[in-house]
């Protein structure tokens, strides 16, 4: 009996954070469709970047969270970077 309210508390507790790195993700795909026909150049920069951010916020790997924002700090930077190199 105790395990299964453990269960069922820890379900809800993942669905209530993992709800809006869908909608995150989902609504960059939109805006970076709309960027390529209005400014091509954006389209890498807003497609990564809101979920990047969102990574960072909230990492998904519980263990090694440090290493996994800096690998996504990197990895932004670098996106960054190569936008501003291709305009």
């Amino acid at each position: 009996m105790f395990n299964t309210q453990q269960r069922d508390k820890l379900l809800e507790l993942k669905k209530k954070f993992g709800s809006g790195f869908i909608a995150v993700f989902y609504i960059s795909i939109l805006l970076s469709v709309c960027t390529f026909f209005i400014e091509y150049k954006y389209f890498l920069i807003v497609l990564f970047a809101p979920t990047i951010i969102v990574m960072l916020i909230n990492p998904p790997f519980s263990e090694k969270k440090g290493v996994f924002r800096f690998i996504a700090g990197l990895y932004l930077l670098l996106l960054a970077l190569a936008t501003y190199l291709w305009l």
